[in-house]
C-alpha cells in the first residue's frame, strides 16, 4: 500500500509524465528561459513568444535532421547501385567466356602498346641522335605489334616530343601522313650537321682499306710465283 500511494504522489505531483520527458521538458524551459529579457520584468506575451521562437528552431532543426537523414539514404542506394552496375559486365563476361570460350572480349591493344614505355626526345638539347631515338621508338611498336603507318601511332611518337622538337612537329603536322613522311620531318631538322662529312670519311676509309688489302694480296701471289 505504502509503494502504491508514493507512486500516486509522484505521478500527482509531476502530472502524470515519465522521466525522460520530464527532462525534456526541463530543457525546453530552459532554453525559453535563456531566451528571455533579463533585468526586467517579463509579461506574458513576451514569454508566449519566446515559447514560440523555441518550437521554431525545434521545427527546423528536426527537419533539417530529416534532410539529412535523406540525402544520407540518398547516397547509399546510389552506392549500392554504382557497385551493381559494375559488377553486372563482369558477371556477364565471365559467364560468356565460361559458354564461349571463343566469344569472350580480348585484351585492349591500348594496354599492349604501353609497355616498354617510349623515349622522350627533346629536339637540339637531347645528345641522343635523332636517327637513334627513331630506330628506338620503332623497335618499341614493332615489340607491341603496332603498325607504323596509323595516325595514331604517329600521333602517340609526337607525344614524346618534347620542347623544340615538339614546336617543330606541330608546325609540320599538317604535312604527315605517313611514318617515313615523320621520320624525313624530325630528320631534316635535327640530323648531325656533319653527318654528310662523316659518311663521306668513312667510305673513304673503307675504300682505302679495300686497295691496302688488294696490294697486300697482289704483293703475297708474287711471292709465291
Amino acid at each position: 500500500m505504502s509503494d502504491s500511494n508514493s507512486s500516486s504522489a509522484s505521478m500527482q505531483a509531476d502530472g502524470g509524465q515519465p522521466p525522460q520527458q520530464q527532462a525534456t521538458n526541463v530543457n525546453a524551459a530552459t532554453a525559453i528561459i535563456g531566451a528571455l529579457p533579463t533585468g526586467q520584468p517579463v509579461t506574458g506575451q513576451q514569454a508566449i513568444d519566446a515559447a514560440a521562437v523555441h518550437d521554431r528552431e525545434l521545427a527546423d532543426l528536426r527537419q533539417q535532421n530529416l534532410q539529412l537523414q535523406q540525402s544520407q539514404q540518398q547516397m547509399q542506394q546510389q552506392l549500392q547501385q554504382l557497385l551493381l552496375n559494375q559488377q553486372q559486365p563482369a558477371a556477364a563476361n565471365i559467364a560468356v567466356a565460361q559458354q564461349h570460350p571463343a566469344a569472350a572480349p580480348a585484351a585492349s591493344p591500348q594496354l599492349k602498346r604501353r609497355a616498354p614505355e617510349l623515349m622522350v626526345y627533346r629536339g637540339s638539347r637531347d645528345r641522343t641522335p635523332i636517327r637513334d631515338w627513331l630506330r628506338d621508338t620503332e623497335e618499341v611498336f614493332e615489340m607491341t605489334g603496332t603498325p607504323l603507318n596509323l595516325l595514331s601511332t604517329i600521333h602517340e611518337a609526337g607525344h614524346y616530343l618534347k620542347d623544340d622538337a615538339k614546336t617543330w612537329y606541330n608546325q609540320q603536322k599538317a604535312s604527315i601522313h605517313t611514318w617515313d613522311d615523320f621520320r624525313n620531318v624530325l630528320i631534316e631538322r635535327y640530323r648531325d650537321p656533319h653527318e654528310v662529312m662523316k659518311a663521306r670519311n668513312k667510305l673513304a676509309s673503307v675504300k682505302q682499306t679495300g686497295s691496302v688489302s688488294n696490294t697486300l694480296l697482289h704483293s703475297t701471289v708474287l711471292a709465291w710465283s
